[in-house]
């Protein structure tokens, strides 16, 4: 119950801190970009499924805003996740993070997931061209699942992120993210190349993930997804 109530307040810290960024409005709409990203997922064994990804941002310091959200559909089944992180930058360089989301996950047989987060970053490189970070933090998980079974654990994450532009047209992404609990280890790497294209950019990205529940021996699959993505 202490840990659900910890999750609740990380999740109201985090939307009070979204709501004092448009205390400024119309002035704090200018400051928010996003894009919408929609494509075909490949899984390691063939099957397809769709997904649309919704971003926006506000990079103005010291409090910046991510927000976003995600669904995937595969055969009958929908998956939704959406979340918010909200950055205390002090300095160039180093921020403090929180971070908020929900998930269902209907092919994982999850009915609610919700997930707190707060850790320090650091963001090693940023330019017109580059950027490159790394985070570390802490937080807590609770699960319920179609079944009625309800799973708590706590958890602690590292990752890292970098980005490079070749001539304003071509864009290399990588991203890694550790996630270790008592319960559960989970390792992802993605890497993908966009295009720009009138209009927006065309991208072909590939992810791996390990997976490792308690004793259990460790499984690891990938998928592709190739993807529009319109920015505003």
């Amino acid at each position: 119950m202490m840990n659900t109530k910890i999750t609740m307040r990380i999740a109201k810290a985090s939307l009070v801190a979204l709501a004092l960024s448009f205390a400024g409005v119309p002035n704090a709409i200018a400051d928010w970009s996003g894009g919408i990203e929609g494509g075909t997922v490949v899984s390691g064994d063939g099957e397809n499924a769709t997904r649309l990804r919704l971003k926006v941002s506000n990079e103005t310091r010291p409090l910046s805003h991510y927000v976003y959200a995600d669904w995937l559909r595969s055969g009958t089944d929908n998956s939704f996740e959406a979340g918010y992180k909200p950055k205390y930058w002090f300095g160039e360089a180093f921020y403090v993070f929180g971070e908020a989301s929900a998930r269902r996950d209907k092919p994982r047989l999850v009915d609610r997931e919700l997930f707190g987060l707060t850790g320090v970053g650091i963001e090693f490189l940023k330019n017109e061209s580059q950027s490159l970070y790394a985070e570390l933090g802490a937080g807590y998980r609770t699960t319920e699942f179609e079944n009625g079974i309800e799973e708590d654990d706590t958890t602690g994450i590292a990752r890292a992120g970098f980005q490079q532009i070749l001539g304003d047209l071509v864009s290399l992404e990588l991203e890694a993210n550790t996630n270790v609990s008592d319960k559960l280890s989970r390792s992802v790497a993605e890497a993908g190349i966009a295009v720009r294209i009138p209009g927006g950019a065309l991208k072909y990205s590939v992810r791996s993930q390990r997976n490792k529940i308690g004793d259990a021996e460790a499984v690891t699959d990938s998928d592709s997804f190739i993807s529009f993505n319109y920015g505003f």
